[in-house]
């Protein structure tokens, strides 16, 4: 191994682990291992786990990890809170998933954060490809069955496909081991199941081409869903031109061709996926624009000012930053949908604004009568609308169908505290 792979790749992981985590560490030296071992040594781990350059390999690999940390260490040295960026990064975001009072096994056994999350997560975070993912995964188990009876088969698998393969399973065992699981940390490595998927898409079944097809149809029904609950939402019926309505239907018809045609699923089965995509972002993006911002005038005004912000996650109000910038954010606990009661307790000494969301057709917040807080009196000043997330368990799934206009969108308020 040359010094200038050693130095560029700690260099890379180092910027990784700054988008991403430091931990990104821990599986990337894993992978490596694996990696020399098993393309390098051309020898399973548990076949041979001493083997000539060992050593040396293993030295490289921990200097790559030690470069990546010392990059990464650089926040510390540039951020000018480097308390916060322990006890927020390093401790909450990161120690904070180890952490867990039911218990490591009852966690990993039977809650959503269970191994069958980091197990399944290379499917799950194929979205709309998720039947032709399956569909993948069996035909690469069936093509290694075939090498397995046949060497001459064997030899056809390149040193860059294994080294694919076991990157997918460095990540999957190193994040198993947190007590908080999530599909979405294995997401470093979808670009490998990408390559894989195109590797064996020839070999892939009918069946499965159809599967995807028809998830592709169930998405750009969902679509129509969210683009007909933001026009009830905002009362704007010219939200989205017409061409956007005829690109769904466009999707539907070419999803039920490609499931009619045999010849066409294996072209239009990943199209359809990305036509889906597509129309996700066309239906978000007026939130983007000025519906879903503040106006020029209100964030000038909140410079310097502290402003109370709901958040239903840790790390959520953190989006304010961005969107009110040079302002003093101090984010509450509120649950979505956020029709916040307790107004006046939003209101600490010196306390002047603060932002609450309502669903959409309920009164804004203010004006205000509390019992609790006698003499208290607000004034809406801006307000935007906010796509949600994280909806509550207790409406359901079937509330997205009933009323659309509440589950994917809420109004937000910014108040002001009145003398």
């Amino acid at each position: 191994m040359r010094w200038k792979f050693v130095l560029f790749a700690g260099l890379a992981l180092g910027i990784g682990c700054l988008y991403k985590s430091f931990a990104m560490v821990a599986p990337v030296g894993l992978g490596l291992a694996l990696c020399f071992q098993c393309v390098g040594a051309q020898k399973m781990p548990w076949w041979q786990i001493i083997r000539p350059g060992w050593l040396r390999d293993g030295f490289c690999t921990g200097l790559i990890m030690a470069l990546a940390l010392a990059v990464f260490g650089l926040w510390f040295a540039l951020d000018p809170q480097p308390g916060e960026v322990w006890r927020e990064f390093v401790v909450g975001e990161n120690a904070g998933k180890f952490k867990s009072s039911p218990g490591y096994w009852k966690v990993a056994f039977s809650s959503n954060s269970s191994f069958l999350t980091i197990a399944t997560a290379y499917f799950s975070n194929t979205g709309f490809l998720l039947p032709a993912s399956i569909g993948i995964a069996w035909a690469a188990l069936a093509a290694w069955w075939l090498r397995r009876k046949n060497t001459a088969a064997a030899s056809l698998v390149g040193p860059a496909e294994k080294i694919m393969s076991l990157w997918l399973l460095a990540l999957m065992l190193v994040f198993m081991l947190p007590n908080q699981r999530s599909a979405r940390y294995l997401i470093p490595a979808m670009p490998a199941v990408a390559v894989l998927m195109a590797i064996y898409w020839p070999r892939l079944g009918r069946v499965w081409l159809a599967a995807t097809l028809l998830v592709g149809v169930i998405g750009a029904a969902a679509m129509a869903l969210i683009g007909y609950g933001a026009v009830k939402a905002t009362g704007n019926a010219s939200l989205y031109p017409l061409i956007f309505w005829l690109y769904l239907a466009a999707i539907l018809l070419t999803c039920v061709a490609g499931i009619a045609k045999v010849r066409w699923s294996r072209a239009l089965a990943p199209l359809s996926s990305l036509a889906v995509l597509l129309a996700l972002a066309w239906v978000t993006q007026p939130f983007n624009g000025a519906i879903g911002d503040f106006q020029v005038s209100t964030r000038t005004l909140l410079q310097g000012q502290t402003i109370a912000v709901p958040s239903n996650f840790n790390g959520h109000f953190e989006r304010y930053e961005f969107m009110i910038p040079k302002a003093k954010i101090e984010p509450y606990f509120a649950a979505q949908p956020v029709d916040y009661a307790d107004i006046p307790a939003l209101f600490k000494p010196g306390n002047r604004y603060a932002l609450v969301q309502r669903r959409p057709g309920s009164p804004p917040p203010c004006p205000v009568a509390s019992t609790a807080a006698p003499g208290f009196a607000c004034q809406v000043i801006d307000t935007r609308w906010d796509l949600r997330s994280r909806q509550s368990e207790v409406e359901g799934t079937w509330a997205a169908f009933q009323t659309p206009e509440t589950f994917w969108f809420a109004r937000e308020y910014l108040i002001e505290r009145l003398p």
